[in-house]
């Protein structure tokens, strides 16, 4: 660590101190689940800050796929939709036939939503255009606007700033 400047230490560390609260935070229901799993029910507990937490997560697996350097970023995030969507599917198993219905459709819509925005988001990176095709476009659209001063600026003589709702007289020159 000897290369890295006190600025690159510091957020390291930070970097790292960030790491492990958000695992913690991931982990943080697991005792509620093996509660879960042991009544084999889900005893009243809700699924939407599971549902939230995945979409956070997966948010920021985005984000970290689009950021260069952003290991730290991908690792967390994969390893948090990793531990929600076991949440979320044990919740799935244990709950009651009238919660399951709602809940599923909401994790797969959510899931399909997040991959079809993936892949549509950059559907026209692999478009190429070629230099010809840009300098055309340039030219015609630089074109059509080089006649709209050139042609007046002759005419022109005076230019009167209006300040206020009252014109500015022109200052005559001094002789």
């Amino acid at each position: 660590m000897g290369f890295l400047g006190p600025h690159q230490h510091l957020a390291f560390i930070f970097g790292v101190l960030g790491i492990i609260v958000s695992f913690l935070v991931f982990l943080a229901p697991v005792q509620t689940f093996y509660k879960i799993y042991k009544k084999k029910t889900v005893e009243g507990y809700q699924s939407i800050p599971y549902m939230l937490a995945l979409s956070i997560a997966m948010l920021l697996l985005y984000y970290g796929r689009l950021k260069t350097n952003a290991n730290l970023i991908l690792g967390t995030s994969s390893f948090g939709c990793v531990i929600e969507v076991i949440y979320l599917l044990s919740y799935i198993i244990y709950a009651p036939k009238r919660d399951k219905l709602p809940n599923v459709l909401g994790f797969l819509l959510g899931i399909t939503q997040m991959i079809i925005y993936v892949k549509y988001k950059n559907a026209n990176k692999g478009v190429d255009i070629t230099e010809n095709m840009q300098k055309v476009d340039m030219e015609s659209s630089v074109g059509d606007l080089k006649p709209s001063f050139a042609d007046h600026e002759q005419e022109i003589k005076e230019i009167t700033i209006v300040v206020s709702e009252k014109p500015v007289e022109p200052v005559s020159e001094r002789s």
